[in-house]
């Protein structure tokens, strides 16, 4: 007797041929146009049978790299999906816009505005004034008002807005509040001589403001000032003869303003050498002479390459290149030729 798996075996050889119908019980090959088996009467299947190949499946079918690009094209489209469903299902946003304006020296009260929707519930929140999910009152058409006391030593503060409406997610706002900045000028920037033992430093600012000066250099921390009626105010410094130069910090203060912080830089200018009275005549004489000669030397040095003319031992002097070195006789002929003093040496 013939087993079951002879016969799907026999079957699978016989698959290619359309023309045929094989019993698939035991086997028999019967005439295309036959529905039931000669040999054994089972009803015989009328669908084509397919080819080894298609018979695998579509995916089956498929090499490792097709796969892994359908999966991975599978997912981004499932995430796409997920995400556009959450999207479509979200709740809407509670719609909130809150003005803001800085306030001035003088002002205490502040009035945070804004519109909302009719429904929603808004609250305030500032830790600096110690003000937390404090309830703004609404009205119809969803425009609200709240009122906040802010001192005037406090210049910048920070208020959270938010809001939110039945059946929808939370809305909010963060504005800064800030008053204005104390004014500073300050007078040009003072230069001090070797026998100079101190220094006078001035400026403007809002009336009766207070200046604070500090200088590293100078040993100077926190010396406090007061500006006058007019806002003027000065200080006198005293230089040791040891420091060339120092950096000076000025900063200014008025209650409901910000504060304001400036530098200013003093040199020491250091003098030509004295001499006695015939070197200094000899110097002259030579000088003049030499005023003629564009090869010679003089009492003062510029540069090519530059608009500025300095002492002959002014430091800016020693570093300008010999072939690029011009010399002038006098003072005079340095601004008759367009050059300017040098700030360093002040000729």
């Amino acid at each position: 007797m013939v087993s079951n798996e002879d016969i799907k075996k026999d079957l699978a050889k016989k698959r290619n041929n359309k023309s045929k119908k094989y019993c698939p019980k035991c086997g028999k090959e019967n005439t295309s146009n036959a529905d039931y088996c000669a040999e054994c009467g089972s009803k015989l299947d009328v669908t084509p049978v397919q080819t080894d190949k298609t018979s695998e499946g579509w995916w089956s079918s498929r090499s490792r790299n097709e796969k892994i690009l359908a999966g991975f094209s599978t997912c981004c489209i499932g995430i796409f999906l997920i995400l556009l469903l959450a999207a479509f299902m979200a709740p809407e946003i509670t719609s909130l816009n809150v003005s803001n304006d800085n306030i001035n020296e003088n002002i205490t009260e502040y009035s945070i505005k804004g519109v909302s929707e009719a429904n929603a519930t808004v609250n305030i929140t500032c830790s600096q004034l110690n003000i937390t999910n404090v309830k703004a009152q609404v009205d119809k058409d969803g425009n609200f008002v709240y009122k906040i006391k802010i001192p005037q030593e406090i210049t910048d503060i920070k208020v959270k807005v938010s809001a939110i409406a039945p059946g929808k997610t939370e809305n909010s706002e963060e504005i800064a509040i800030q008053r204005p900045t104390t004014e500073l000028y300050l007078d040009d920037v003072p230069t001090i001589s070797e026998k100079n033992k101190s220094v006078t430093i001035a400026g403007s600012t809002d009336p009766n403001a207070n200046v604070t000066v500090n200088s590293k250099a100078l040993n100077i921390t926190d010396v406090k000032i007061k500006a006058d009626s007019e806002g003027k105010f000065s200080y006198k410094i005293e230089v040791p003869q040891t420091v060339d130069s120092a950096k000076i910090q000025i900063s200014v203060k008025v209650l409901g303003k910000k504060q304001k912080s400036d530098s200013i830089s003093i040199t020491r200018i250091i003098s030509e050498p004295e001499s006695s009275t015939s070197e200094s005549n000899t110097t002259s004489s030579e000088s003049t002479e030499s005023s003629s000669d564009s090869s010679g030397s003089g009492s003062y040095v510029g540069s090519v390459n530059s608009n500025k003319f300095h002492y002959l031992y002014c430091a800016s002097a020693k570093m300008i290149h010999s072939e690029n070195t011009i010399y002038f006789g006098s003072r005079k002929e340095a601004l008759d030729a367009g050059y300017v003093p040098c700030k360093r040496c002040n000729p």
